[in-house]
Parts: structure tokens; sequence; C-alpha cells
């Protein structure tokens, strides 16, 4: 048993193996993994070819529907919070205005005062 994690650690730290490894994540494993567990998807229910064709086309749908609007959402979000930053940064420059137009104003009443 030992003989055997031994050879399977050299294979992982192994340059082919951490290349296998680091390209892991971008193969659709991940993707039939979700399906199975959080969409509870675990047999189909249809029969023979064109059965199976239709019913995992269906969750396929169903998948990237899903992706596409939590990528929507996302966007959303990323928008508001940059609307919200762009509106923060007009009310402090015109707050800088507004304070600076007001100096100008005092610093002009208060000359003609001393005058």
């Amino acid at each position: 048993m030992l003989r055997h994690k031994k050879i399977a650690r050299e294979n992982l730290t192994s340059e082919k193996g951490l290349m296998h490894r680091s390209r892991r994540p971008i193969e659709p494993e991940a993707v039939f993994g979700q399906i199975k567990s959080n969409r509870k998807f675990n047999r189909f229910r249809l029969r023979g070819l064109d059965g199976l064709a239709v019913e995992f086309g269906l969750i396929s749908i169903a998948v990237n529907l899903s992706k596409m609007m939590k990528k929507a959402i996302n966007e959303t979000i990323n928008s508001q919070k940059s609307l919200i930053l762009i509106v923060e940064n007009l009310i402090c420059s015109a707050k800088t205005e507004i304070q600076n137009r007001i100096s100008k104003t005092l610093n002009h009443c208060f000359s003609f005062s001393a005058i």
C-alpha cells in the first residue's frame, strides 16, 4: 500500500503531473460533478438515445442559463458599484468646487470691508 502511495505522489509531483493538475480546473469534469451533486441529477429517466439527447440537452440548457444569470447579476452589481463610485466622485468634486467658491466669495467680501 505504501508503495502505491509513493508512486502516486511521485506521479503527481512530476512535471507532467503538475501540468495535468493545472489543466484540471478547465476540464469539463467539474460541470458534470455540479450537475450530479448540486442539481441532484443521478440518472436519466427517458429511454433510448433520443430520450437521452433530449434530457441531457435540457440539463445543459439549465446549467448554461444558470451561468449566464450569475454573470448578468455580477455585471449588474459591478456596474452599480461603478455608478456609485462615479456619483461619489462627482459629489466630492462638487463639494470642493462649492468650498472654493465660498472661500473666494468670503475673501472678496472681507477684502472690501478692510478698505
